[in-house]
């Protein structure tokens, strides 16, 4: 996995200083008398180009529009993914310009361009509904509109700057506020001990509920380890299929190194895959594989793991699947294994990567998650009404986006139409 943060910082950042700086630049020589039609020309190119990446593409999008606001901004925040983080960014860009020309174009309104640019951006949004080319997002007027602000602060900064200074910082102030929240957010992020759990961005709502407790909640000890998922180096991987191998009785002879992964075999029955980035691994035997499988004692299997350089996590079962299956699983990390009566390791799945430990945490309690759940502190698009069952309760690992291992409860609920599952954040305080 990619750290967000030093992407952002080392991709984002070199592409927004040319920006600005050119918006600046443009900004300055658009202003000039001589240049009286360049920008009449640069706003109907511009209006052309928004019109082919607003609108000109397949028609693939239900009709459905989105009334929450932020939602887009928290689950950027939730899961911290290029991907999401990008797609408001671009939003925010994609009227900047049109906050630097319209006012050069229309001068006798200029003070109504953030205005013009919300209209705009509404216009373009229901295009989109009514096409099926894009989906009425409020978020999307919210980032179109604050990207108009901003060009048209940077217009207005660049044209008084001189005469009036004080008066031009003023105006910058559309354009530097979104910068320093940008800003703000990548710093706060960077320095917070614990990434963020990608938890549903809406809040769920109730109205009426009656709340029915069906399980026990489980018994829990904290302070509890905490760690971070580590990668391998090329090295790392060597050893460990060392370790497999000689566990194994056998000797790797092929070793081949990827971009991302390492492989290795004997030319015979024995394989192993590593994906370095997450320290995860596929070990499997081909050929005589048993017809009859036999039961192995647990606490065994644990041990023949070990040689394997599979520890388990504390408290870690492993539940029997048939034909000599056993697997682990907790939130989105597990483990199976394939081994025979006698010990003979046949396969094994390990999702759960190497773990290296940076400090402890406090848990709340089951019964604190129990309350937050009823009061509705949880997050989802869920709108519950009635009796809501509460069958199960669990506490498990979930990997945030610093690849550092938390906990969370899993509350599974049942109502008269739908059963599904709520994670509530189990850490109170984490200690380096």
């Amino acid at each position: 996995m990619l750290d967000y943060t030093q992407l952002l910082i080392s991709y984002g950042l070199p592409l927004l200083f040319p920006l600005v700086i050119g918006s600046m630049g443009t900004c300055v020589l658009l202003s000039a008398k001589k240049a009286r039609f360049v920008p009449h020309f640069l706003l109907g190119v511009y209006v052309c180009c928004l019109c082919y990446v607003t609108l000109c593409r397949a028609s693939v999008y239900d009709s459905s529009v989105h009334f929450q606001v932020f939602s887009a901004w928290q689950l950027a925040w939730n899961t911290f993914s290029f991907q999401n983080w990008a797609n408001l960014l671009l939003n925010v860009a994609l009227l900047w310009p049109f906050g630097i020309l319209f006012p050069l174009v229309f001068q006798k309104i200029k003070k109504w361009t953030v205005a013009a640019g919300l209209v705009l951006s509404l216009l373009i949004e229901s295009l989109q509904l009514l096409t099926h080319r894009g989906i009425f997002d409020v978020d999307d007027l919210l980032c179109n509109t604050v990207g108009c602000a901003m060009g048209f602060g940077l217009l207005y900064f660049c044209q008084n700057i001189r005469r009036s200074p004080r008066r031009a910082w003023a105006g910058a102030v559309p354009a530097l506020l979104p910068l320093l929240f940008f800003g703000g957010a990548m710093g706060y992020y960077a320095l917070k001990p614990l990434g963020n759990l990608a938890l549903p961005e809406t809040p769920a709502r109730l109205e009426n509920v009656t709340w029915v407790l069906e399980t026990d909640l489980p018994a829990i000890s904290s302070p509890v380890q905490i760690c971070q998922l580590g990668s391998l180096t090329t090295a790392q991987c060597d050893a460990l299929a060392d370790q497999i191998a000689a566990a194994a009785g056998i000797t790797f002879d092929s070793r081949s190194h990827y971009n991302l992964t390492s492989e290795y075999t004997d030319h015979a029955a024995h394989g192993l895959f590593i994906e370095r980035e997450t320290g995860t691994f596929l070990y499997e035997v081909t050929g005589d594989i048993p017809t009859e499988w036999a039961p192995i004692d647990p606490d065994r299997l644990a041990e023949i793991l070990k040689k394997y350089g599979v520890p388990l996590p504390k408290n870690a079962v492993l539940t029997p699947e048939g034909d000599g299956w056993y697997s682990y699983r907790s939130g989105n990390v597990y483990l199976r294994v394939r081994c025979s009566e006698n010990g003979t390791v046949y396969e094994i799945e390990n999702h759960l990567s190497s773990r290296t430990p940076i400090g402890t945490a406090d848990l709340r309690s089951p019964q604190e998650a129990y309350t937050a759940l009823c009061n509705g502190k949880f997050y989802g698009e869920y709108l519950l009404s009635g009796e809501v069952r509460v069958t199960d309760c669990r506490l498990e690992e979930m990997q945030d986006t610093k690849r550092i291992v938390q906990y969370v409860y899993r509350f599974h609920l049942v109502t008269k139409s739908q059963e599904f599952d709520v994670l509530i954040p189990a850490i109170q305080t984490f200690h380096h």
